[in-house]
Formats: structure tokens, sequence, C-alpha cells
């Protein structure tokens, strides 16, 4: 049996053409510095919530500066959207990534919703972001 190129080749006398090659569109999730640099300067989402629940003596301030923890990863090592960051001491951070407890189980131990989290700062960004236009 033929291949298709083959089966080209016998009945046309020239090879195939080839295929171009797919082309990258240079898009990817979404970047801006800017916010990654303001979810850093707010304070750890952990303490945050022990502070409104107001359980004494549970708050202990972060160690270390605030990072911006990517919640959403597109898999292969790759992160989404720089807008789905929520601001986590360097702890929290590693505990919420090292994947040694699913991502759910630290979401409930905390007492946080990401995704509402996520959607409370975008809102603030881009309220602020408009103000400064």
């Amino acid at each position: 049996m033929l291949s298709n190129r083959a089966l080209y080749f016998a009945v046309h006398g020239r090879p195939a053409p080839r295929k171009a090659p797919r082309r990258r569109t240079g898009r990817g999730p979404a970047r801006n510095w800017k916010y990654r640099g303001w979810v850093r300067t707010l304070p750890c989402a952990c303490h945050i919530v022990e502070m409104e629940l107001g359980e004494a003596g549970a708050w202990s301030p972060c160690f270390g500066a605030v990072q911006a923890a990517h919640t959403v990863n597109n898999g292969r090592g790759s992160k989404g959207s720089d807008y789905s960051c929520v601001p986590l001491c360097a702890y929290h951070h590693q505990e919420y990534d090292n994947g040694l407890r699913s991502k759910d189980l630290f979401e409930a131990d905390h007492n946080i919703s990401m995704a509402g989290l996520v959607a409370r700062l975008n809102h603030e960004w881009f309220a602020h972001s408009r103000e400064m236009k």
C-alpha cells in the first residue's frame, strides 16, 4: 500500500507539496507586571482571613515577602493569566503549590475561596485603573 505522498508522486510525477508550518499566534495568557506588582503590595490572603475572623492569637504576621501566586495553571509548567494571581507569603505560596495537598484542602483549611478572591482583586484593580486614566 502506498502512502499519500507516494501516491501523489506516482500520479503527478512530482513530490506532494508540504503543508506550511503552523504559525504561532504569539498569544498566551495575559501578562501584566503592574498588576503582579500591585498584588505583591497586599497582605497575605491567608492572614487577611484570620484577621477578619478575629481568631484570638491565631494571627501571626507573614515572614518574608508576599508573592503573586498564580491560582490557574495550564499544565506542563506553564502559568495561567496574571489576573488569576492572589497575594500569598512565601510559606503559604509553597504550601499551595507543592502538590502535597489538594488546592481544595488548602482553601478549606484557610477558609479562602480563591475564585472569589481573584474576582474581588480584579474588580478592585480595574476600578482603580479606570480612575487613573
